[in-house]
């Protein structure tokens, strides 16, 4: 280490140069100021002044205004409304600028001018390539000049102020207009007003006036969804063209609503109480909607009543809201045996009156349905029945009877004292209405009248403690924010009062309830006055959605009526099912399209037709000395044609099998049975042998005595005899039976044979026992594929031996047609009769258990008078079934379930996932494995029922799981009617299977009925739970249940005479027109993703149809 004072030597370091990298610039060729490379080799600058590209563009325009309504012309007739510096207004002048379509638009705004100056300056930013690919950026300003102009209606209002033609007069005879308070504020929120010219207050009610009859149609229809109404229709002639016959008529509508409003005191009149289940009599209208939702306070039973059901049987309130008393809740008791629904509990309360305090002690036990609202210090509003003054004919009638009487009946709970204090304490609350601009009746009011200012006041303050009371009723109405509300002084003011009372419970509005775009007139707000000038009407315009070209928001009382022909839809289902009929081979194609595989005539028939055919012709022209080898050869041909007839027979019962296991496959049942096939097969060999016979006839005296021994031999095969060995079974019977016939060894003489089987016997006779060798041989050894194939297409091929009438194969299709028809018409009335009975009585157990009753009454009928077959079952066949009659009633009973809860239309769109829950379960329990064609089909139809369950209105989780329930009960339907088959239990044919299932499900379903409904079925009960005129549901649900096992038959009967495929087709084409037919009577609201979604998932169910056919057919070489 070096001393102090040293000097120490540092290596040197060597040091690295790094050039530094810097861009290249060229000299601009106009001015020469140093630049960056770019294509045009000029500043930006230079670039500017020697181009333009805002030169085609407009710089100034006019545009159209009416100061009337505030609307603008968007040409050629066509009148918005937009807002100042609005989305809405700036389209509408960028779509007005011409030329823009050469530039690339990249921003636009408003610039802010006086709003007396009618300018509206709009900035753009455009983009457009110029000198050989340079993009030159540019900012430019539009200005609009803003003009005047009356539009139509305005100008038509203005020169007449009585040109309107149809005016809606609502009414409603009552002490308050909290009923106005709350329409309006539903008018509002759907933007019902639109067309309205203009808006009148009158006594007890509202008129608004229309240009157009359409317009007030359109109105009354929503005051009909929203309020209980009553309205007629009338017209005044105005003037009339006698030389073009036309005339100009004013419409007015009449509109009534009822004059019943909520927390009122009824008594209902005796036919209504009883029509209700007795109810009441004395009741409380607990809500006002659509209908009238009344409850009684005693015993919390509920009912609701339809407009027109008032109207038959109208009654008025006994007392109103406005003679309501305080009482102070001294004490609460909750009745624990009682059933508390979602709203009101059963209590047990003493009250006594607020007033009384003071001056007595008396006191009053009340029961009452505000057992989860009240406490013991509450205040509570109700009605002294006591010391009311009522006055009715059904209350007299009441008392008259000696029936008891309450003393006090509570309303609501009341929180009059903790809103005034929070008033003294300078509170308010944060959310204002909107409200409507109307005008004031100019006729001369009485002083009674003039005074009811206050009293007006008074009942919008109580429609707001309401709106703050009630969430379910706050939903409908649109809440805005106060934009003159700040939360931070309320807090401020609240620590500062420091007061320590009990106004936690106090119902308020959440903020996040509250909307923000309140630019209309608020509460308190004077109307704007007509003929304000530009500035005024320019800065107060009330604010409406953008409609027209740019879309306004659709409401489903808006949407228009759509008529559509039903006949048109019938004719569709019967050029259907014509083209899907096969006039000259249906039943080989049937076949050929259950099994999946193509038939042709069976190679080896071919070929033992073509030798015996050349037999018969070598023995007519063989010498007479080659007789006996000519018979040898014909012997040896016809026993080789009785052997393949005896494997046929053997392998009948495999191939039906087969048959019977693809069609439960697919989810239908086998309608030809083995016998069906015997007699067509038999029909068929009797008509040959007649024109065997007489050809032989024909050619008699001509045959050379060479076929003397062929003749002979074939001599049975002409007769028709029976064979001489009546212990072979080769009677062909069903595959199921044929256990049966060789146990009981009936002998096959019983029965004719047909060709074939008469050469086999004659030829076992000459062969011997070497030809009995050679049959039991031959039983042993495996069937070939033309055998399989011989024997599934015996009934085709003996169809195709018979000639065709010339007029048969037109009344085929016209049947078929007809059948399809029926099919699909069935299907329809069942749909909506169904839909109708579940909307007015809503019990689908009930509902589902007299359709079963009905199916299976009519099934019982047939059966005793010989239509249908009497099956032939027995406990064990009964056992197998039962698993079938479960699944089947549970099936329609959650599809009755789905048909409640929502629209017919989305519940036929969830249906189409059936084949989804066929390949699933077939998957689970039978080991199905799906092929990879059909596992991509079930994704359309995946997908398609989740779009069309996302955007559908009437969507929601009971229906849409009950509708999925009912498409895997279904499809385990399916599941067990395979193990059913395979267990060899199959011989029922489809008609008697299902006839015995609808039997099991009702004697299954009655009891569930019973114990978890009651006896719901008759008139009295239905008047019960407010159904008027019971004998109309009584009709329409026996109508529904008869179209139910109507179309299910029809089903049965198309699909003997159709393929598999075919019938599926048709049934993807019943739910299109199901769809389309509930849409149109119901009128439900179908969004475009909603139909979208719907033909996607048809489309899917098609299409797996398809692949499950063409996988079928290649299918066919593997079984050879």
């Amino acid at each position: 280490m070096a001393g102090f004072g040293q000097h120490t030597m540092l290596a040197p370091q060597q040091a690295t140069f790094t050039p530094q990298h810097t861009q290249g610039h060229v000299l601009c060729c106009l001015c020469g100021v140093p630049i960056t490379s770019n294509p045009s080799n000029m500043c930006v600058n230079c670039i500017r002044s020697q181009v333009d590209i805002t030169e085609g563009l407009q710089k100034q325009l006019s545009i159209l205004w009416c100061k009337e309504c505030g609307r603008y012309l968007q040409p050629p007739k066509n009148w918005i409304r937009a807002e100042l510096e609005s989305k809405e207004l700036l389209t509408f002048c960028i779509k007005r600028l011409k030329g823009l379509q050469k530039v690339k638009l990249v921003d636009a705004g408003f610039i802010w001018t006086e709003p007396h100056s009618r300018r509206l300056k709009v900035k753009l930013t455009v983009q457009a390539e110029v000198f050989n690919g340079a993009i030159l950026q540019q900012a430019f300003v539009v200005e609009y000049v803003v003009e005047p102009h009356m539009c139509p209606d305005c100008a038509r209002t203005a020169a007449n102020p009585n040109s309107w033609n149809a005016c809606v007069q609502l009414r409603q005879h009552t002490e308050h207009k909290r009923t106005f308070f709350y329409l309006e504020q539903l008018i509002l929120r759907h933007n019902a007003d639109t067309h309205c010219l203009s808006i009148k207050e009158m006594h007890e009610g509202v008129d608004f006036y229309f240009t157009n009859r359409s317009h007030g149609l359109k109105f009354v229809d929503f005051l009909q969804s929203v309020v209980p109404i009553r309205f007629r229709a009338d017209k005044q002639l105005v003037s009339h063209d006698t030389h073009s016959h036309t005339y100009n008529y004013k419409y007015t509508f009449s509109v009534e609503i009822v004059p019943i409003c909520k927390d009122d005191l009824i008594c209902l009149p005796q036919k209504v109480a009883t029509s209700m289940g007795n109810l009441g009599p004395l009741v409380l209208c607990s809500r006002v909607t659509s209908l009238l939702q009344l409850v009684d306070p005693v015993s919390l039973r509920t009912a609701v009543v339809e407009a027109p059901a008032y109207w038959r049987q109208p009654f008025k309130p006994l007392l109103t809201s406005r003679q309501l008393v305080e009482f102070v809740v001294l004490d609460v008791e909750v009745l624990p045996d009682s059933k508390s629904n979602s709203k009101f509990t059963l209590a047990e309360v003493q009250v006594a009156k607020v007033s009384d305090f003071g001056s007595n002690d008396k006191t009053f036990f009340v029961r009452t349905h505000l057992g989860h609202l009240l406490h013991p210090g509450d205040v509570a509003l109700g009605y002294d029945v006591q010391n009311a003054n009522l006055v009715g004919d059904d209350w007299d009638k009441h008392v008259e009877k000696g029936h008891t009487i309450a003393d006090v009946i509570l309303v609501r709970k009341s929180y009059e004292e903790k809103r005034r204090r929070r008033k003294a304490r300078g509170e308010t609350r944060p959310w204002v209405l909107k409200r409507m601009a109307m005008d004031s009746d100019e006729m001369p009011m009485s002083r009674k009248e003039r005074d009811s200012g206050d009293r007006q006041q008074a009942d919008l303050e109580r429609f707001m403690q309401e709106l703050e009371e009630d969430p379910e009723m706050r939903s409908k109405v649109a809440l805005y924010k106060d934009p003159h509300f700040d939360p931070l002084a309320l807090q401020q003011a609240r620590m500062a009062a420091m007061t320590d009372d009990d106004d936690e419970d106090l119902p308020e509005v959440p903020l996040d309830e509250l909307l923000d775009d309140l630019t209309a007139l608020q509460i308190g707000d004077e109307p704007a006055e007509q003929g304000m000038d530009m500035h005024d009407n320019w800065a107060d315009e009330e604010e409406d959605e953008f409609d027209d070209d740019l879309g306004p928001l659709p409401e489903s009382w808006q949407q228009d009526q759509h008529a559509g022909s039903a006949a048109q839809v019938e004719d569709d289902a019967h050029d259907d099912g014509a083209d899907s009929e096969e006039e000259r081979e249906s039943h080989r194609r049937e076949l050929e399209q259950a099994l999946g595989v193509e038939f042709g005539k069976d190679d080896d028939d071919e070929e033992g037709a073509a030798e015996e055919e050349e037999a018969e012709a070598e023995a007519a022209t063989e010498p007479e000395d080659q007789a006996s080898s000519a018979a040898r050869e014909a012997e040896l041909k016809l026993q080789q044609a009785a052997e393949r007839q005896l494997s046929k027979k053997e392998q009948k019962q495999k191939e039906l099998e087969e048959l019977n296991k693809v069609l439960a496959e697919l989810g239908i049942a086998n309608t030809a049975s083995s016998q069906d096939l015997d007699e067509a097969i038999a029909k068929k060999e009797k008509k040959k042998k007649k024109e065997k016979a007489a050809k032989a006839e024909a050619e008699e005296g001509g045959a050379p005595n060479g076929a003397a021994a062929a003749a002979e031999v074939a001599k049975p095969v002409a007769e028709n005899k029976a064979p001489e060995e009546p212990e072979e079974p080769v009677e062909l019977v069903d595959p199921t039976q044929i256990k049966k016939v060789a146990a009981k060894k009936k002998p096959a003489a019983k029965k004719p044979l047909s060709a074939a089987a008469a050469a086999v016997a004659e030829a076992k006779a000459r062969a011997g026992k070497k030809g009995k060798a050679k049959d039991k041989a031959h039983y042993n050894q495996a069937p070939t594929r033309s055998e399989r194939s011989s024997l599934v297409c015996k009934a085709a091929a003996a169809s195709e031996a018979v000639p065709t009438e010339s007029g048969r194969g037109l009344k085929n299709t016209l049947l078929l047609g007809a059948l399809f028809g029926g099919w699909y018409l069935f299907n329809i009335y069942f749909n909506i009769y169904n839909k109708q009975v579940l909307s007015a009585f809503p019990f689908p157990i009930t509902c589902t258990t007299l359709q079963f009753a009905v199916g299976g009454g009519l099934a019982a009928v047939c059966m005793l008078l010989g239509i249908l077959k009497k099956p032939n079952v027995d406990s064990d066949t009964l056992k197998a079934i039962l698993p079938l009659a479960v699944v089947h009633t549970l099936g329609n009973l959650l599809t009755n379930v789905s048909l409640g809860k929502v629209a017919v239309s989305f519940t036929h769109t969830i249906k189409a996932m059936e084949p989804f829950f066929s390949v699933l379960l077939s998957g689970l329990f039978l080991g199905d494995h799906p092929s990879l064609p059909v596992i991509l089909t079930l994704f359309p139809i995946v997908g398609g029922v989740a779009m069309a369950s996302i955007s559908e209105a009437t969507f929601n989780w009971p229906g849409f799981a009950a509708a999925m329930g009912s498409n895997v009960t279904f499809q385990s339907r399916n599941v067990f009617s395979k193990k059913f088959m395979g267990k060899g239990k199959g011989s029922l044919d489809n008609i008697s299977l299902f006839s015995i299932i609808t039997i099991m499900s009702f004697f299954l379903l009655a009891p569930v009925a019973l114990l978890s409904e009651g006896v719901r079925f008759t008139p009295a009960a239905m008047r019960s739970i407010g159904i008027a005129v019971p004998e109309v549901v009584i009709k329409r649900t026996l109508l529904a249940a008869l179209c139910f096992h109507s179309y299910q038959q029809v089903s049965y009967m198309i699909l003997s005479r159709v393929s598999p495929v075919t019938h599926s087709i048709g049934n993807c084409l019943k739910r299109v027109i199901v769809i389309v037919a509930s849409v149109l009577v119901f009128r439900n609201p179908m969004s475009q993703q909603n139909m979208i979604g719907t033909a996607i998932a048809l489309a899917g169910v098609f299409a797996y149809s398809q692949v499950k056919r063409l996988s079928g057919k290649k299918a066919k070489p593997a079984t050879a």
